[in-house]
């Protein structure tokens, strides 16, 4: 879990600020690596944790027999006394062995059951609640995430068995825990498949101690199972695994053998390939061509601080998104600067040095779009439509200042 001070905006946005997003991500990704070696930053607003985490997990077939489940976790943060939080974010993975889960946030709630804002957004596979609105919290705060999903039982184990395994408490978690407790029942039709097999493991990513599931334990509900245990430390995640007879669960369209879906990546791959070698012959004709020129061409570039990228762009007929060109201009300015967290899955970030360095208005537009709520250090998403949307009516405005220059 992160903390962090909550946008407000739209849920959806057009595909063509996903569009936008997408390349501005691999744009600035790439200047990033050439431009700056990499750091990682850290967020005060992780300095808090959570006193208490409760899960429960209703699990059932759907008519179809596929396996559904309704998630009820009651969390109880401990913030600070002083202005640091506005809320909690939530990750939830989106994906599990090539098939979606179809996570559906019902409903944010506080300990007496009243709503508490929150949105949601994607980013690395995962879906994130984000709580909250622009006022801060104290103090003990109670969240209550319910939730639906499914297909989330594997099929085909090595035991022979359908399984539901999953994580109960996150691995990536930024925050110790004082208490923990789980528990899983599930359906009469889902009881009756029980194998017996059951494992529990415990610890960081990697790791596999061995931990105990209490259960199960009948009732007219079902089964049920509990896990149980005092203080763990951020990222000392739970994992759970039972058995139940295999062809119990109907696996989902996309975890079913399909000939043609199998064969179709080596063919793509081929054709990657036939189309990099003749990319590298295009380009090694052109160094040889550019070999026998004579001369000397010495390039030089000084933009002018009254046209900046935003606007540049929208005076050229198919210029490529301004957005990250903007984003190193102010870097150069000194206003910003740009980082790379460590790390296999590195991504681009952006720390906010001094928004004065900004010598533009587009400039300083774009600093309080990245930098909302008084934050000063922002990673960029892969896929979020407000970012998007932010970023988009930033390139629309550099359109409307091209009609003051004649364009």
């Amino acid at each position: 879990m992160r903390t962090l001070s909550i946008r407000r905006g739209s849920r959806r946005g057009p595909q063509t600020q996903e569009r936008i997003l997408a390349a501005f991500a691999v744009a600035l990704g790439a200047l990033v690596a050439v431009l700056l070696p990499a750091s990682a930053a850290t967020a005060d607003v992780n300095d808090f944790s959570y006193s208490s985490w409760d899960s429960t997990y209703e699990v059932s077939l759907d008519s179809s027999g596929r396996a559904v489940a309704h998630v009820t976790e009651k969390m109880v943060a401990e913030f600070p006394d002083f202005d640091q939080n506005k809320g909690i974010i939530r990750g939830y993975p989106q994906r599990l062995e090539g098939a979606g889960l179809d996570i559906r946030i019902l409903s944010v709630t506080d300990a007496e059951g009243h709503d508490v804002p929150f949105e949601t957004e994607t980013e690395d596979g995962m879906l994130l609640v984000l709580t909250g609105d622009d006022d801060y919290v104290h103090g003990s705060t109670t969240y209550v995430i319910e939730s639906t999903m499914r297909d989330f039982m594997i099929h085909g184990t090595e035991s022979g068995n359908d399984e539901f395994y999953w994580n109960l408490l996150p691995l990536n978690s930024t925050q110790d825990i004082g208490a923990f407790r789980a528990t899983m029942t599930f359906s009469p039709q889902l009881a009756a498949a029980l194998t017996g097999d059951v494992a529990c493991y415990s610890g960081r990513y990697g790791l596999k101690n061995p931990c105990t599931l209490d259960g199960p334990r009948d009732s007219a509900d079902g089964a049920t199972f509990t896990f149980e245990s005092g203080e763990r430390v951020a990222g000392d995640g739970v994992t759970a695994a039972i058995g139940f007879a295999s062809g119990t669960v109907t696996p989902p369209p996309a975890r079913l053998p399909d000939p043609v879906a199998d064969f179709g990546p080596a063919a793509v791959g081929l054709g990657a390939v036939a189309a990099s070698v003749g990319a590298w012959v295009s380009v090694a004709v052109q160094a040889r061509r550019r070999r026998k020129a004579t001369g000397i061409v010495v390039a030089q570039f000084d933009v002018p601080e009254e046209l900046p990228p935003l606007v540049a762009a929208a005076l050229i007929p198919g210029a490529p998104n301004p957005i990250p060109a903007q984003m190193v201009q102010l870097a150069v300015q000194g206003a910003v600067r740009l980082e790379e967290d460590a790390g296999a899955k590195a991504r681009p970030s952006l720390r906010l040095m001094d928004r004065d360095r900004a010598r533009e208005p587009l400039g300083s537009a774009m600093i309080d779009a990245i930098f909302t709520a008084d934050r000063t250090v922002r990673r960029i998403p892969r896929s979020s439509t407000k970012f998007a949307k932010r970023m988009a009516g930033l390139v629309a405005r550099g359109d409307l200042r091209r009609g003051g220059r004649g364009g």
